[in-house]
């Protein structure tokens, strides 16, 4: 993971080299690693003017659960941005103006706090396991432009599109990528 995060830190570095990118390594399934995390970041930095939650794990085939006990997916697309509350001094202090971006997908759902653990992994779904971790997402942004708007900082939810060459689709049989290549599709569009 190192190694193509170095490779893209090159690149913009190349772009304008002005520009400060720094890698911190964090597992978002882990809020022990989360709050480390935030610490170094926090320690290192004077302000973040822009901050891009754009990490997801998608329909893990097996019901799984984090450390903390909590359905995975959920777990690192959603609870994992703990990060985020821990870094809003740095935001604060780059304010009026800093911003916050969420990378919600294609797929969501209502929301359900009945699924939450899905009874354990007796109940489990996959992709309603993705969904919900991306209708958090988007839900968690909407509260965020209202809560942090008046502080200045400024809280959006994006949909990136498809992007290919990532690991996302790991869990994905060729159905699965299909159905969900469909849909960007169709979305794309509109």
């Amino acid at each position: 993971m190192e190694k193509r995060i170095r490779s893209v830190i090159e690149q913009i570095n190349g772009v304008n080299p002005t520009v400060d990118v720094r890698f911190y390594q964090l597992d978002l399934a882990d809020l022990d690693s989360v709050r480390s995390a935030a610490e170094k970041i926090n320690a290192s930095i004077d302000k973040i003017d822009v901050l891009i939650n754009y990490a997801a794990i998608m329909a893990v085939k097996d019901f799984e659960t984090s450390k903390e006990a909590i359905e995975i997916q959920f777990a690192t697309t959603h609870i994992g941005f703990l990060l985020t509350n821990l870094l809003m001094p740095k935001l604060e202090a780059a304010s009026p103006g800093a911003r916050i971006i969420m990378c919600p997908a294609v797929v969501t759902c209502s929301p359900r706090s009945d699924l939450m653990n899905f009874q354990d992994g007796k109940s489990y779904i996959p992709w309603l396991g993705y969904a919900q971790s991306k209708t958090a997402n988007i839900l968690f942004t909407v509260d965020l432009a209202a809560r942090l708007k008046k502080r200045g900082i400024y809280s959006f939810s994006l949909h990136p599109g498809l992007i290919y060459g990532t690991n996302l689709g790991l869990h994905l049989d060729e159905q699965s990528f299909k159905v969900l290549t469909d849909i960007a599709l169709d979305r794309d569009k509109q």
